[in-house]
């Protein structure tokens, strides 16, 4: 499509040779007419938008549960309080999106993280030791390639 609109068109009209390209008009159309205009507050709101979402459910209390981690509904009288209310949500910076739970669910608002669990001393101890175990292998394996590369044996 671009290559056709960047190439130049050749007609005859009433016996008279003519020639224009769709890119100089369009060009010159946007550049003499006021299309439309976006502020930086719409952007903002369509961001939420743009993401996949994943079905949660709002208990009565207004928490959603996402990723062992626990979420509290900023408006809670949007939701039932009697009874769980099914939705959609989307993780965005650290928040969750909260829309009705239809394809094209409209944002109904957002829901704040509770106070993030905390590991255990030894997970993180394990973890560690994981990672400094790769990197002794990755390190012992790395020399060991440049040695023979070099034709010294180790």
């Amino acid at each position: 499509m671009r290559k056709h609109n960047s190439a130049l068109h050749r007609f005859k009209e009433d016996g008279i040779r003519k020639q224009w390209k769709p890119d100089d008009r369009w060009n010159t159309y946007l550049a003499l007419n006021e299309t439309f205009r976006f502020r930086d507050e719409d952007i903002e709101w369509c961001k939420v938008y743009g993401h996949s979402k994943k079905k949660g459910v709002i208990d009565k209390k207004g928490l959603i549960t996402f990723g062992k981690q626990q979420y509290q509904v900023v408006n809670k009288g949007k939701f039932s309080s009697q009874h769980s209310t099914p939705v959609k949500f989307t993780a965005l910076d650290g928040k969750l999106a909260v829309f009705v739970d239809a394809d094209d669910g409209k944002y109904l608002g957002e829901a704040i993280a509770l106070k993030a669990p905390a590991k255990p001393a030894s997970v993180d101890q394990r973890v560690d030791d994981k990672v400094n175990a790769v990197r002794k292998e990755n390190a012992f394996s790395m020399i060991k390639t440049l040695l023979e590369d070099e034709g010294l044996r180790w």
